[in-house]
């Protein structure tokens, strides 16, 4: 169980983008200067429904906490159980629905000396998508030399349906998938041929808003930009996911998003200090950081096929051949004699491809 922590109030400790975490279980007797972070997603999709429990160091290391309770409790008063699958991580232990317009509250027993509720919160309605394309343009960028520099690539958009709500506040993130076929395979091998690659987002967080009165909408909104790649030789699919949430989820993620863009300059905004959900019942003067994000989403696909763009993209082959001019096959590369050796690799092709 656990016995004493000590918590300090780290400016940015909610942004858990740390690496190398590693879990450990809650009998933390001796745990001194740690801050406990929740981060809690939950959706009307049983695809993002988790809540996760991590221990931040001072040293900016984290580990995942194991062997806690979690509840989600509904204005009524029922409660909904979470199991561990996997350290520090927890999935509704049966079907979890959720009631547009209902609150809801997160209930975390660690044990004899910490109990974390969060705020109440009222779950979103959704917020359609009319339209999600791409535009195959160069980027101009400066380099570290102050140059211009063009890059190559596509910006996805979306457009939003009129929203119902006076303020609406979205977060986008997206996954994608691609085509991929092994120049190299051999004869012996009929299913090293041709895979789909799946992957996802990394850190990514990109925020909008509609506000100012019923009936707006968020038009031709520019949520991500990716570089032209070998991805693209044949054809990628995008699927950018849509979050309606609350105010104050929206707050807290859109102070990350703006830390992630400061640029160490003297005009930067001052260090955000992000405003907690939670509170340690048991020890009130415990800050509890992170987020209870109880949100709704809605999704489009954008597909680029081979010849969508005017600039050349580099294909399979050319990937897969040294670059010594002799053409011989690369075979640092497995993937360029067996598409299965991929990371993401797939045979079966995603509902939003």
């Amino acid at each position: 169980m656990i016995k004493k922590i000590a918590t300090y109030c780290f400016v940015i400790a909610a942004v858990s983008l740390t690496s190398c975490i590693e879990p450990f279980s809650i009998d933390l007797a001796s745990a001194t200067n740690q801050t406990i972070v929740v981060e809690g997603m939950i959706s009307n999709s049983p695809e993002f429904q988790e809540i996760v429990l991590k221990l931040h160091y001072p040293n900016d290391s984290a580990r995942m906490i194991s062997g806690a309770r979690v509840l989600l409790e509904h204005e009524t008063g029922r409660k909904s159980e979470f199991s561990e699958l996997g350290a520090g991580k927890y999935h509704p232990s049966g079907t979890l629905t959720i009631v547009e317009g209902s609150r809801y509250r997160l209930l975390i027993d660690m044990g004899d000396s910490v109990s974390i509720e969060s705020n109440w919160q009222t779950a979103p309605l959704p917020l359609g998508i009319e339209n999600g394309y791409f535009d195959a343009i160069p980027q101009i960028a400066v380099n570290d030399l102050g140059f211009d520099i063009q890059t190559n690539g596509f910006n996805y958009f979306v457009t939003t349906a009129p929203s119902v709500n006076e303020n609406t506040y979205m977060r986008y993130d997206y996954q994608y998938g691609y085509q991929m076929e092994a120049p190299f395979r051999s004869t012996l091998c009929p299913d090293c041929n041709s895979c789909f690659i799946l992957g996802k987002s990394k850190d990514f967080i990109k925020t909008g808003d509609i506000l100012g009165g019923s009936d707006g909408q968020l038009k031709d909104f520019k949520v991500l930009f990716i570089p032209s790649n070998v991805e693209y030789s044949l054809v990628k699919t995008v699927r950018i996911i849509q979050f309606a949430l609350t105010e104050k989820s929206y707050e807290y993620y859109r102070l990350i998003e703006q830390q992630k863009k400061l640029e160490g300059t003297i005009f930067d905004p001052p260090p955000a200090v992000f405003e907690t959900s939670f509170k340690d019942l048991k020890n009130p003067a415990r800050r509890i950081y992170g987020v209870f994000d109880l949100n709704a989403v809605t999704e489009t696909s954008v597909t680029v096929r081979k010849g969508d763009a005017d600039f050349r993209i580099d294909t399979f082959t050319e990937v897969c051949t040294e670059r010594n001019g002799f053409g011989n096959p690369d075979r640092s590369k497995p993937e360029c004699f067996d598409c299965k050796r991929k990371a993401g690799s797939t045979f079966n092709r995603p509902v939003w491809f």
